[in-house]
């Protein structure tokens, strides 16, 4: 619930309660006046029901004199006020203030500032209740009363803008709100007076600009209102929690949950200091971590969360704005679908829709989230006709919220879903064309900055996704496969274009200033980051990285400009732009077909490109079923989590099933080379461990491993970010390539190896104190002089032990070295110490910000090269930046931008001796056939080996894949 914003003030600038902080006491012979102030100065219980008791006590008192003074009864009510409205007491906070006014005009007091007072807190209370027309009215009526008194341009003129901006945004007028908004931010001219108010304000901005989908914009202001709150408040202030919870939640609009997940983590600790578990604030918080929680595929968690603050709602009944858990109801559907369970998701849904039996004014977005996921529910079972109607009632409550923000356009691309399941697929592409169109012109927009579109892309892409399968429902092939790339516009694929646009730069310098810019935006990203996993926990640190950010900011400021006056088709050729459907085609080779999976909502639909042309089929397996199969298929093949009963061989058919359906096996049957483009949890395994027929028991023991239909058998496999040039098909460049080796760190001594067959595995660790316990990895050395051999080089640098430090490595001039190599320990993006994928090298004797003994995903992508192939034999080197997806944004990401053409990536931690043989086998058949079938190769002679323990489970030849540019 939101606070009375005119009485949160004096909780923005009162002194935080501890438990040890002791009430305000009466010293003898203090007047009544004087324990009044005192008692208005201190707002400092964190239990409600103590603070209402002292200030009710202290009312009494004032009323019982035969003179009560009119400003300290005034006071008092406004303060009891707070208190009632902090217990979510509005008709008791209305009771008060009403008798306040009229007590105020019967003493002649009707033109007062404690009566305006009283009329802005009581148009917040309504506003509460519902009543926003009510509030307007009496916010407009003191903006007028101020206006005279004070001028247009006056401090409390600009307060009453904010609060007229504050019940705009509950009535849904967006636009409105952020104008006001700032008009009233700037007429506040924050002092040492009014400074806490000015920045308790800028919340009301703040959730109209997140509203609207301006994301970056929000994500700014959030940034510097923490900051703000940094400076003036003391650590655990209330204003503080506020604060925290909305950079946790702009983090969240931005698609970067672990960040989010550390600051909501604070929030919710700081809220349940300060008012305790049963409040709504703490409640509001707790569906703000679940949201982090959930962008990381922590699923579970996260219904868990929202469910417990949809009971805190529950147990204050009718004093609990229907809205509000109506919202937390509709946020548990939704993951309640994503785990599969549509009946729970429905029942939700129709307890949300209870809720809000009698909507008000402001109610319109949260309604048309329940009757679109009622929609969904019906499409999902098969009924879409019944959908129709509630998606046509959902798009009545879009209200003026743009096309092109992410809920507006689940409602309009599920209504086109919908008419495509019900035969009027025509009708659905005519209806959905300007929905796709609008995002399209976001994404290419050359005022789109680069990390805005990095964090709309996947917000926009399951509605691509949807417009794919309704374009295909309704014959356009080419409108669906555009749509598909959009789907598909990955943080990878933007990389990419940038390195692409760099290249086109015919002078050198210029080249070299794009790649300055480009270098300055992921040391930016790097530093971002670092400053969210800091708060809380080192200002030292947040100063010295919001130092390093301001100068960065000036020199990107700086470079960008020159950037784009040297070269200004610079911004348009860093856009990732689709191909044409002819073109894909005409790129494949005789031997290649081009699969691209998308997770519709009643199915998952994959497309098939080769040079014969587009084929397509959906099957009945829900995108929840899928991400299931995934996840089997990853327990059984990551260490310490599979069983030593077998390999879940009938999920690893019905994944195969599910991705290409019976019609499509024939375009598939005589194409050696498969290329992925997308995928989502599909992409997150090899497709080679897949299997192409039904397994003839679900379980398959060890022994049947060798002899199974794996999918290897029959097709090379690469994934790609983008489909502007042939993918798949390239070779190491020359016969004698140059390489460099970087690896071996030296680390704490090696566990033996027992002749049991326990091996090392390359895994990632949560803590950097850890760093010099990791095990040292006695094959990675061999592995790196391996292929060096094996390759021939003429020219070849191996940095190993002492000599694999960062320092080494920043100095080193590996753009002279067509291959590179990677074999040590890999660290995963999004725990607490590190917040990003990172690679170990040797750790210095003292740490530095120039070398502290890892190589982190935004450090390698400052890397200077010129590599056809960088090879990165480490755990989960494919892994994402933040959470679950998306796949390859990390160490991938990184490389790709430090220069690289081709990478070789682990899905999982490595055993170590395989490890080496397949990367060596790998790189030896590369110069002579494509990377995609030398990695084939590879892996099918481990699987074949019997001399080699448990060769033949996938765990052991599958780990890595090639990615192409």
């Amino acid at each position: 619930m939101n606070r009375v914003f005119a009485l949160a003030l004096a909780t923005m600038v009162a002194t935080p309660a501890t438990a040890t902080t002791p009430a305000p006491a009466a010293a003898a012979g203090t007047s009544l006046h004087d324990r009044v102030i005192a008692r208005v100065n201190y707002i400092g219980e964190a239990d409600l029901a103590e603070q209402l008791k002292a200030v009710r006590a202290l009312l009494a008192e004032e009323e019982a004199q035969a003179r009560p003074d009119a400003d300290d009864r005034a006071q008092l009510q406004v303060l009891l006020t707070v208190v009632l409205s902090d217990m979510d007491d509005n008709q008791g906070a209305l009771a008060v203030l009403d008798q306040g006014i009229a007590q105020l005009q019967a003493a002649g007091l009707g033109d007062s500032p404690r009566v305006v007072e009283m009329l802005m807190n009581k148009a917040t209370v309504v506003g509460d209740m519902g009543r926003r027309d009510e509030a307007d009215v009496l916010l407009h009526q003191v903006l007028d009363i101020q206006s005279k008194r004070f001028g247009p341009d006056s401090v409390d003129v600009g307060t009453t803008m904010c609060l007229i901006a504050f019940n705009a945004n509950r009535q849904g007028r967006l636009a409105y709100a952020i104008e006001q908004a700032r008009r009233g931010l700037v007429l506040m001219k924050p002092d040492d007076k009014n400074r806490m108010a000015w920045m308790s304000y800028h919340t009301v901005l703040f959730d109209a600009l997140s509203q609207s989908g301006r994301v970056e914009e929000a994500l700014v202001l959030a940034r510097e209102v923490q900051a703000l709150t940094e400076q003036y408040l003391q650590p655990d202030h209330i204003g503080a929690a506020v604060a925290l919870a909305n950079l946790s939640a702009a983090l969240n609009d931005a698609g970067r949950f672990a960040e989010g997940e550390q600051i909501a983590r604070r929030a919710v600790d700081q809220e349940a200091r300060f008012r305790g578990k049963a409040s709504t604030r703490f409640a509001t918080d707790l569906r703000n971590l679940a949201k982090s929680l959930s962008g990381q595929g922590h699923l579970a968690e996260a219904e868990a969360l929202v469910m417990a603050s949809e009971q805190v709602f529950a147990d204050l009944g009718a004093a609990a704005p229907p809205k509000l858990p109506a919202t937390l109801l509709v946020d548990a559907a939704v993951l309640a679908r994503l785990r599969g369970d549509n009946a729970t998701a429905d029942a939700r849904v129709a307890q949300a829709l209870a809720f809000l039996a009698h909507p008000r004014k402001g109610d319109e977005f949260i309604l048309a989230r329940a009757w679109g996921q009622r929609a969904l529910g019906s499409l999902i079972a098969g009924h879409p006709a019944e959908g129709l109607p509630a998606i046509q009632t959902a798009l009545t409550g879009m209200g003026e919220l743009p096309l092109v923000h992410p809920v507006h356009l689940d409602v309009v691309m599920l209504q086109g879903l919908l008419l495509a399941r019900t035969g009027q697929a025509a009708q659905g592409l005519a209806q959905t064309l300007p929905a796709a169109r609008a995002m399209e012109t976001v994404l290419t927009a050359n005022t789109t900055a680069r990390s805005e579109l990095i964090n709309l892309a996947p917000a926009y892409a399951h509605n691509f996704e949807r417009f794919a399968a309704i374009a295909l429902a309704a014959g356009d092939t080419e409108a669906a496969f555009r749509a598909a790339q959009f789907a598909n516009m990955s943080a990878l694929a933007v990389t990419n274009s940038a390195v692409a646009a760099r290249a086109a730069a015919s002078d050198p310098a210029v080249a070299a200033l794009a790649r300055g810019v480009q270098d300055m935006i992921a040391r930016r990203a790097g530093l971002d980051r670092e400053r969210s996993f800091a708060l809380g926990k080192s200002p030292a640190e947040v100063a010295r990285i919001d130092a390093l950010l301001a100068t960065l900011d000036r020199d990107l400021a700086a470079g960008t400009t020159a950037l784009n006056a040297q070269f200004p088709n610079y911004q348009t050729l860093s856009r990732p732009a689709p191909i044409s459907l002819h073109d894909a085609m005409a790129a494949l080779s005789a031997d290649q077909a081009l699969l691209i999976p998308l997770a519709v909502d009643d199915g998952f639909l994959s497309i098939i490109v080769t040079r014969q042309g587009l084929e397509w089929q959906q099957s009945r397996v829900i995108p929840a079923a899928v991400t299931a199969l995934v996840g089997t298929l990853r327990a059984a093949v990551e260490p310490g989590r599979g069983g030593a009963g077998g390999f879940p061989a009938d999920q690893a058919w019905q994944l195969y099933a599910a991705l290409v359906p019976p019609a499509l096996r024939a375009a598939l049957a005589h194409k050696r080379d498969l290329v992925l483009f997308g995928g989502g949890p599909v992409a997150t395994i090899p497709l080679g461990m897949l299997l192409t027929a039904r397994p003839p028991v679900p379980v398959l023991k060890p022994a049947a491993l060798r002899n199974a239909a794996w999918l290897i058998r029959d097709h090379s496999v690469a994934v790609v970010a983008t489909l502007d040039h042939p993918a798949g098909t390239t070779r190491i460049a020359a016969a004698t390539p140059s390489f460099a080796g970087i690896g071996a760190p030296t680390l704490a001594p090696a566990a033996a190896v027992t002749n049991g067959g326990v091996h090392l595995l390359r895994g990632g660790i949560a803590d950097l104190s850890a760093l010099r316990q990791l095990p040292s990895l006695p094959g990675a050395a061999a592995e790196l002089r391996a292929i060096s051999t094996a390759l021939h080089a003429e020219k070849s640098l191996l940095l190993l032990g002492d000599d694999a430090s960062e320092s080494r490595v920043r100095t080193a001039d590996l753009s002279q070295y067509r291959v590179l190599a990677f074999a040590t320990h890999g660290l995963v993006g999004g725990i607490s110490a590190i917040g990003e994928p990172a690679l170990v090298l040797t750790p210095p004797a003292m740490a530095t910000a120039q070398d502290d003994g890892i190589l982190t995903a935004s450090e390698a992508a400052t890397l200077r090269l010129d590599a056809d192939w960088v090879i990165l034999s480490a755990c989960d080197s494919a892994g994402a930046t933040d959470g679950a997806t998306p796949t390859y944004s990390g160490l991938a990401r990184a490389f790709f931008q430090a220069g690289s053409k081709s990478l070789l990536v682990s899905m999982w931690p490595v055993r170590d001796d395989i490890a080496a043989r397949l990367t060596v086998a790998t790189v030896t058949a590369g110069q002579r056939m494509s990377k995609a079938r030398a990695l084939q190769a590879a892996a099918l002679a481990v699987l074949r080996d019997a001399r080699v323990r448990n060769a033949a489970d996938p765990a052991n030849w599958a780990p890595f894949t090639l990615l192409e540019r």
